[in-house]
């Protein structure tokens, strides 16, 4: 799944007006500046039935470096204007909306609608759960229900929105949502569960590791997302943290 809200971005971009005149029409103003097949950058947008709406190169930046050069495919013309090209050509992984509790087959979730919150942290060493914890709402505050005690509320709060708001690293194909590490037919690497005020739950389990990636998959979700070390950390909190002294 891509960003919506940067591909609308991109889109209008393109289609409004800017002022860039011709520069050059030669062939070594071509090769200096970029702007051959080998060389640009690309933006390509086909149409609906697959005809090219747009083929446009993208060369290198003038002395300012505010300005780029630019080449439709199809002409000769180089031009330069404002480079408003460049943010859109920033790579793949720009592009992907990872966010845990977004995409097309999830509504959005917003930290207010979580009122439970169970955690079997994964070990590091072992690859199974450890002793899981269970943080409640409580009288307008949290609690931690295995040991009765109450937890700090910011502290409570921050961590909902930090799991709420989580983003992966990027998506693999190498493994489907449905496989046995995600399904609940093996044993998982370590599981989060998030109980809404309409009874309804989400549930993020972490399977096998990709070299140094740790792999996850959301209920609802058809995606098998990839977590740096950092982003599983923000998943599951110590316990402890939890309690004020």
């Amino acid at each position: 799944p891509a960003l919506q809200d940067r591909v609308a971005d991109m889109l209008d971009t393109l289609a409004s007006r800017g002022s860039y005149p011709v520069r050059s029409r030669s062939d070594a103003a071509r090769e200096r500046l970029r702007l051959t097949e080998e060389a640009a950058r690309r933006i390509l947008i086909r149409g609906e039935g697959g005809g090219v709406l747009l083929d446009l190169l993208v060369g290198a930046p003038d002395a300012t470096s505010r300005n780029v050069y630019i080449r439709p495919d199809s002409s000769r013309d180089i031009r330069a204007g404002n480079d408003v090209f460049s943010p859109f050509l920033s790579g793949r992984l720009s592009w992907l909306d990872l966010r845990l509790f977004s995409g097309d087959d999830l509504n959005g979730l917003v930290a207010s609608a979580v009122q439970r919150v169970t955690a079997w942290p994964p070990s590091e060493t072992t690859g199974t759960p450890t002793e899981s914890y269970t943080l409640s709402r409580n009288d307008g505050g949290w609690l931690l229900e295995d040991s009765g005690e109450a937890a700090d509320t910011r502290t409570a709060e921050a961590y909902i929105r930090r799991v709420v708001g989580s983003r992966a690293y990027d998506f693999t194909s190498a493994m489907n949502a449905n496989d046995p590490e995600f399904s609940g037919t093996a044993t998982p690497s370590g599981r989060l569960m998030l109980e809404l005020g309409d009874g309804t739950r989400r549930t993020v389990t972490i399977g096998p590791m990709f070299s140094d990636k740790y792999s996850a998959a959301v209920s609802g979700s058809r995606y098998v997302y990839l977590l740096m070390k950092w982003q599983l950390d923000q998943l599951f909190e110590r316990p402890d943290s939890f309690i004020t002294e």
